[in-house]
């Protein structure tokens, strides 16, 4: 490019505005002596907006009947930026159509662009166990008490036991076990 003492317009130019890029620019001035001057000025084209991208609201919903989990499905965020081909990757939770067990899954996605600028959104999904427990009791046992005693030891047919689903956990079922032993101790019920 030409710099001349005549016409300052006509060395302008325009840069194409591509991140990242330096541009070099020299300029001659010569006058009509033919004397020259040079100068030199680096242009710098920087990409400091950040992508964007939106989750979806947070998802509440209730185990599948008989199970502690529950099939989660959701539309998977995609990232945008001012400059072409940002990429959407998810760095946390479960992905769409998976498993989600009870309790909450923090979803997190992150976009970066070609600047390497990040951006990143969350959201939940919440399993809840709204199932009750069940739990089935033997036969009612009646007897009369040992003749000469105020009580009757009772013997069960049975050693009964029953389990109890208390917390369901990420795959894992803990238990809590019941169990009412064969021989009871019974008294009668005081007269009123």
């Amino acid at each position: 490019m030409f710099w001349s003492d005549n016409d300052p317009n006509s060395g302008l130019c325009k840069w194409s505005d591509l991140p990242g890029w330096n541009y070099t620019n020299t300029f001659r001035v010569t006058d009509a002596s033919g004397n020259t001057a040079t100068c030199s000025f680096t242009v710098t084209i920087t990409d400091s907006e950040l992508p964007s991208i939106t989750c979806p609201a947070n998802i509440g919903q209730n185990v599948a009947s008989g199970t502690w989990v529950r099939v989660g499905t959701y539309t998977s965020p995609v990232g945008s930026d001012n400059c072409s081909g940002p990429i959407t990757l998810q760095t946390a939770g479960l992905a769409n159509g998976a498993t989600f067990p009870v309790g909450t899954t923090t979803n997190t996605f992150r976009v970066t662009d070609a600047a390497g600028n990040t951006a990143t959104c969350s959201f939940t999904v919440i399993i809840t166990d709204n199932e009750l427990p069940s739990i089935t009791c033997p036969a009612n046992v009646s007897q009369n008490v040992t003749s000469g005693t105020c009580g009757r030891v009772v013997t069960l047919p049975h050693r009964w036991v029953q389990t109890i689903v208390l917390v369901r956990q990420r795959s894992k079922q803990r238990v809590l076990q019941v169990e009412l032993h064969s021989r009871l101790e019974l008294l009668p019920t005081p007269s009123e």
